[in-house]
């Protein structure tokens, strides 16, 4: 077994994350002791050939990055992944209690737990996004009985397994990536909400399931910047009208355009969460 280990700048880790899954099969990320960066580690099977050390220098470049420095470890024959999980302790985000399969769930019965492990697909709890999407999913109170409910590019699928444990009722969960789709499931099970959050794959809203469970009283994209500048038109077709939508993924400089975009494209601004570098927006659609 071989490890590549680099960090990235904050600023670019989820884009950089999103592009890293594409190309390796098994990837960790979590911040740096400092929190001053995200630390990324690779794991192979075999020592890694030179071509792999160019993807990546030739990726960071396309994201207007430096090169990274890269640490090349050979590790001992032991299930790194488990290991590596072991990295990410438990953690409050009120009401909701989130830790890894290593861990117990919380005593307090007045927490909501949630198990999710460290994997391919994004959202641990870990990152500012998933922790400024779960406070604003707290905050804004259950949408209208019936009605549907959709967590887009789910990834690990933990703000819909939030959603289906806090409001006790169906959720749709779609990613374009498969992998994420197939660990959204088995997190879905894990969670014992299977039979509420409906886990498929779709590009946007091109899934029939998906349109035909629109409109949605509540849409919950944790993205990137871009994406969600082009699906604007995408979300307003399909949510109710006074529906909510909850985005984020995008940095605290991209706040401006995001909000821009989804105003002239008929939502309401209605409240921002913003936390360190990161944001995450509540719009009203009109």
């Amino acid at each position: 077994m071989w490890q590549l280990e680099f960090e990235l700048p904050r600023a670019a880790a989820t884009a950089f994350q999103d592009a890293l899954a594409e190309i390796f099969e098994t990837m960790l990320i979590f911040e740096s002791e400092d929190k001053s960066a995200w630390v990324v580690k690779l794991i192979f099977e075999q020592e890694p050939e030179a071509h792999i050390y160019e993807q990546i220098k030739i990726l960071a470049g396309e994201f207007d990055q430096p090169a990274p420095e890269i640490k090349t470890i050979e590790l001992p024959q032991i299930d790194w992944l488990a290991e590596n999980r072991k990295d990410f302790p438990a953690m409050t985000i009120a009401p909701f209690y989130i830790h890894g399969s290593h861990l117990p769930a919380s005593n307090d019965g007045q927490l909501i737990p949630i198990q999710v492990d460290a994997s391919l697909a994004f959202g641990t709890g870990e990152h500012a996004t998933t922790r400024g999407c779960l406070e604003m999913i707290a905050k804004i109170g259950q949408p209208d009985a019936g009605a549907s409910i959709l967590d887009l590019g789910c990834g690990t699928a933990i703000l819909a397994i939030a959603m289906a444990k806090l409001w006790d009722r169906p959720i749709w969960a779609s990613d374009i990536d498969e992998d994420s789709v197939v660990m959204a499931a088995q997190n879905c099970l894990d969670n014992h909400v299977e039979a509420q959050v409906h886990t498929l794959h779709s590009d946007g809203f091109n899934h029939p399931d998906l349109k035909g469970a629109s409109p949605y009283a509540l849409i919950v994209a944790n993205i990137l910047a871009a994406p969600l500048c082009e699906l604007a038109p995408q979300m307003k077709s399909n949510i109710a009208v006074a529906g909510r939508l909850i985005l984020s993924g995008l940095l605290v400089e991209q706040k401006d355009l995001v909000q821009r975009t989804y105003e002239e494209n008929g939502f309401r601004f209605l409240e921002d969460n913003i936390i360190g570098e990161w944001a995450t927006l509540l719009f009203e659609a009109t």
